[in-house]
């Protein structure tokens, strides 16, 4: 090789010029969403007989239109080895940093020795993402043990009263909190349902959903008795809701998990999940059907600029169902990007479509292709296809 002369200065490289045409996949994806808004965090409470610690959470899904909802269970105090506190905190981190999660449901939560072994490492996450926007609901057994974790978390000022069975509603003073808590729930105001319900006092009248009525009584296995009936400012509330940061939180006391409380929590968490109006969908669908004109003509930069234009419809809205269109379209912009040459932004579109549907085999199939035809298929991308694979 030639020997370099010492007085010469390197030349700078030149720098590559901006590609109009290689968004969205020019930089790495910020954030990986997936189709599922709704993460239910199950296994916190008391097994049933049957082992099953996820009986509440099996409830709630079935109200929640489908696709709506992912599940994740750590099986508290099911087995001895069933829980695994780094790997299952690690796997709830990611779900609510990165998942694309916008509301949580946490059943049964009564096992608080669980915040003496997991610690900040448990109530962090949680307490981030109800600041950042995140809707959290809490629909119990038991309220007492969870009262002290919402105090210290998230500062309510609520305290215990009592636990029994009766019929609750919503007073008219409860209008600003049904407002907060379920915008998209017609006929709230008017709900009356019956449960055993733990519950708690010293709710602000703006946290107020569900409490006594002034025709509530106590029912025993003899009948009804004790009158109940709200006096004063101060009476029993089943049913809360308390801001925190940009989000909020709702606390559901029924021991039974009666249908009007599984409804409450599912509405509480969808109305944090917007849908994409009509318009935006027909346009969407638009840009697919011209995407694929465009991808069967072999032009396949502007095939992967049509798709690129139908995800933009989405931002980071859409529900369960409407975001299986977009994973067809970014495993279709994926294609496109692959057959054009362009791996290193087919690898991130594939692996958003991957993000959004885990087991889509097209997607895992076009990372694995991408990483095999970059700059000479290295190391490196050689590992990435494999740990894709995996």
């Amino acid at each position: 090789p030639a020997t370099p002369d010492p007085d010469s200065k390197p030349q700078p490289k030149p720098k590559p010029k901006p590609n109009p045409k290689a968004q969205p996949y020019a930089q790495p994806l910020g954030l990986r969403v997936g189709m599922a808004r709704v993460l239910i965090i199950d296994g916190f409470g008391t097994a049933r007989r049957d082992g099953s610690s996820t009986w509440y959470g099996d409830k709630i899904e079935a109200v929640f239109p489908p696709g709506e909802v992912q599940r994740l269970s750590i099986d508290w105090g099911t087995g001895e080895d069933a829980f695994r506190t780094e790997e299952t905190l690690r796997i709830i981190t990611r779900a609510l940093k990165d998942g694309g999660i916008k509301a949580a449901i946490i059943p049964d939560f009564s096992a608080t020795e669980f915040l003496e072994v997991a610690g900040p490492a448990f109530t962090y996450p949680l307490l981030a993402f109800v600041n950042e926007g995140g809707r959290l609901c809490f629909p119990v057994c038991e309220g007492l043990p969870l009262l002290e974790f919402l105090q210290g978390m998230f500062q309510v000022t609520w305290r215990p009263s009592a636990i029994y069975k009766s019929s609750f509603g919503a007073m008219e003073s409860h209008g600003p909190a049904l407002d907060a808590a379920f915008p998209g729930l017609e006929g709230a105001a008017g709900l009356r349902f019956t449960a055993r319900a733990h519950s708690y006092r010293g709710v602000p009248v703006e946290e107020r959903c569900f409490g006594v009525m002034p025709d509530s009584v106590r029912m025993t296995i003899m009948g009804a008795e004790d009158d109940i009936k709200p006096t004063g400012d101060d009476y029993d509330v089943c049913v809360a809701t308390h801001a925190f940061g940009k989000g909020r939180i709702l606390y559901i006391g029924d021991e039974g998990g009666e249908p009007a409380s599984c409804e409450l929590a599912a509405a509480f968490c969808l109305a944090a999940v917007t849908p994409i109006s009509e318009e935006n969908f027909t346009n969407a669908l638009r840009g697919k059907a011209e995407g694929n004109s465009l991808f069967t003509a072999e032009e396949y930069n502007e095939a992967a600029a049509r798709y690129s234009e139908a995800i933009a419809e989405f931002g980071d809205q859409g529900t369960g169902s409407q975001r299986a269109l977009l994973a067809v379209l970014h495993g279709n912009c994926a294609e496109a990007l692959l057959r054009a040459g362009r791996v290193d932004e087919a690898n991130a579109a594939a692996r958003a479509a991957l993000a959004i549907e885990p087991e889509n085999a097209k997607a895992l199939s076009r990372i694995v292709r991408s990483c095999c035809a970059g700059a000479g298929a290295g190391a490196r991308r050689m590992n990435e296809a494999v740990v894709a694979m995996k």
